[in-house]
């Protein structure tokens, strides 16, 4: 029987496709080998895809940076802004905080809810 990892990185699934890739196996065998990484390591188009680029020449196991808007709302520096302007005023909006601070009023509710846990506790 073969023992399932509970944590994994994708380096290392891509290290084990590549390995893999190495000795000739097939797409579907890798994806049956991969399956130690647990049940979403990676999917069988995936895997094709990877062993495409590695015919290609690629050797590097770590993803490509992608394009699109990168997450910058939600940092330290901003959570501590956040949290500074709701402890001056508790009755503070969220709209008036998104607005003090220049961000959307869903990624202020986001932060005012995931990151800083806080909710209301009574309405009028």
């Amino acid at each position: 029987m073969v023992r399932q990892l509970e944590t994994y990185s994708n380096v290392e699934v891509h290290g084990t496709v590549r390995f893999l890739w190495v000795k000739r196996f097939a797409s579907t065998e890798i994806h049956r080998e991969i399956s130690v990484h647990g049940p979403y390591a990676m999917s069988r188009p995936a895997i094709v895809k990877w062993c495409q680029q590695f015919e290609d020449g690629r050797t590097d196991l770590t993803e490509a940076e992608r394009q699109g808007r990168p997450t910058t709302v939600s940092t330290s520096d901003m959570v501590q802004r956040e949290k500074d302007i709701i402890l001056s005023n508790r009755r503070v909006r969220v709209a008036h905080i998104a607005q003090e601070l220049g961000i959307s009023v869903g990624s202020a509710h986001s932060i005012v809810r995931r990151q800083l846990d806080y909710r209301k506790l009574c309405s009028r």
